[in-house]
């Protein structure tokens, strides 16, 4: 069964201090624009939050607080340049409902609206195409096709190896063309 891929799309990441989008914290937020299939702006920045990070959350992420504080910007601030530089476009990422309902949240509380784009969920579609890994995790997936950029919990390192999982799912579908 051929799969249908889209030439122009803007891969999306979070980082966050928990599961719960409307009790935990976006930290950092990255996005990557790909035009006719290549990458051509990135989007990064680190969220400012008003309490310490938790060890785990260092630990996984490799985000301290001293980013957060002296490098990162307010949520509102970084939502609106996020919006406008989604647009319309199609976004793709690896569980992207968790992204997106991250996302989403703090929209609703900060501007009463949510992004509404169609949205891909590399996950899902590497169920498809990689049947025989040990799980669908972004990093199981990265190993599994030998990305360039190996997935880190850093959104912008993310965004890219979901880039490149999704093109090599691109051109496996191809071939099968």
């Amino acid at each position: 069964m051929a799969e249908e891929f889209v030439n122009n799309y803007v891969v999306l990441d979070i980082e966050t201090t928990g599961f719960d989008s409307y009790n935990d914290s976006i930290i950092e937020i990255s996005a990557v624009k790909v035009v006719n299939k290549e990458i051509v702006e990135v989007f990064s920045h680190l969220i400012l939050i008003d309490f310490p990070l938790s060890a785990f959350t260092t630990n996984l992420t490799g985000i301290t607080n001293e980013n957060i504080w002296t490098e990162g910007r307010p949520i509102n601030e970084v939502l609106e340049k996020l919006i406008k530089f989604v647009g319309n476009d199609v976004i793709v990422g690896h569980c992207i409902r968790f992204d997106l309902g991250f996302i989403n949240a703090n929209l609703e509380k900060l501007f009463d609206l949510s992004i509404t784009n169609i949205s891909i969920d590399t996950c899902a579609l590497a169920k498809k195409f990689y049947r025989n890994v040990l799980n669908h995790k972004l990093e199981t997936l990265a190993k599994a096709v030998n990305t360039t950029y190996f997935p880190s919990h850093r959104a912008l390192n993310d965004c890219l190896a979901t880039y490149e999982l999704y093109e090599g799912m691109r051109k496996i579908n191809e071939r099968k063309q």
